[in-house]
């Protein structure tokens, strides 16, 4: 999981994005019948993806995302 605490949510993402698409070509290279997640807390996800940029952004890049909460009774989401 992605914890995105550093100063900058942008350089965050620019490393989880490269991270995810090496992991999902040595994924697809090797059991391609698996689909990878990426994890991250709901404060990331409503701090970047809630920017439609951003959201078009992972749309095109197909990443499908786990948002995993912070808060106490708050339910997982898996957005594909």
């Amino acid at each position: 999981m992605k914890s995105f605490t550093a100063n900058s949510s942008i350089a965050e993402l620019e490393k989880a994005i490269g991270q995810h698409a090496i992991y999902r070509f040595a994924l697809n290279e090797r059991e391609p019948q698996r689909t990878l997640y990426l994890a991250l807390p709901d404060l990331a996800f409503e701090k970047l993806f809630r920017d439609p940029v951003l959201a078009r952004l992972r749309a095109h890049l197909a990443m499908k995302l786990i948002v995993v909460p912070t808060r106490l009774h708050k339910e997982m989401s898996w957005i594909e």
